[in-house]
């Protein structure tokens, strides 16, 4: 997640199973990358402290699994 943004190339679900010597499936990265991304949503929208509007917050995970699945954004 963090290197989609950070990273001119990002690594490929196949190149993340590689690396942890198939020991994961395709389905099991892709699932604790989208848990790992909705965490962090709801940490930012909730970090300072005030009730973001629920249209906001839905937003914000529909813009997080479109980034799952397109590496431009």
């Amino acid at each position: 997640m963090v290197s989609k943004y950070e990273e001119i190339s990002v690594p490929a679900v196949n190149d993340l199973i590689l690396v942890s010597d198939k020991v994961y499936t395709g389905r099991e990265v892709l699932d604790m990358e989208k848990l790992m991304a909705n965490y962090f949503a709801i940490q930012f929208l909730f970090a300072n402290s005030i009730r973001v509007h629920e249209e906001i917050e839905l937003l914000s995970f529909f813009i997080i699994k479109l980034s799952l699945v397109e590496y431009e954004i």
